[in-house]
């Protein structure tokens, strides 16, 4: 499926609102999640001697946060913090190494799309594989059974849906 693929120019780009990415620029850790390679991009992009990068791209979903999330004021509303659960000023982690307890002392390391607070977010826009998963897996979390009722969980041929 074609995509639109964004060049970055000094102060802009095509693939973040302005105001947007002046704040990513102003911000290290933030500047540096621009680096992040595409992981599709051998197979999927045109050869490029610059390399593509996976924020350059119309569909990455780390894009799509980091637009809303390090636009200014964003962080600023009282109103969206107290719908999304996050301190207002708080300062939006990207690519943020998640530390999930599993059973038998395991951890599980996903990286999570974006954390400002306690919340943590996740944005799919392409991916495809993301809805099932086996119950062994799924089950293995550890505090699994004291935040969902596994009863109502939706099922689909045996795998956990969504």
């Amino acid at each position: 499926m074609p995509v639109v693929v964004y060049r970055p120019l000094e102060r802009r780009h095509g693939n973040f609102f302005d105001a947007s990415y002046r704040s990513i620029l102003n911000r290290p850790e933030w500047k540096h999640r621009l680096g992040k390679v595409h992981a599709q991009a051998r197979r999927a992009l045109p050869r490029s001697d610059k390399g593509w990068k996976e924020l350059d791209s119309s569909m990455s979903s780390d894009a799509l946060l980091m637009n809303v999330f390090c636009c200014p004021g964003v962080t600023q509303s009282r109103a969206l913090a107290l719908k999304l659960g996050f301190e207002v000023d708080e300062v939006p982690e990207f690519g943020f190494r998640a530390g999930i307890p599993r059973d038998g002392g395991r951890l599980d390391r996903t990286e999570i799309d974006m954390k400002l607070g306690t919340l943590l977010a996740e944005s799919k826009l392409t991916e495809t594989d993301f809805q099932n998963q086996r119950p062994e897996i799924v089950e293995s979390y550890r505090e699994l059974r004291e935040v969902f009722d596994g009863e109502v969980l939706p099922r689909l041929k045996g795998k956990y849906v969504s």
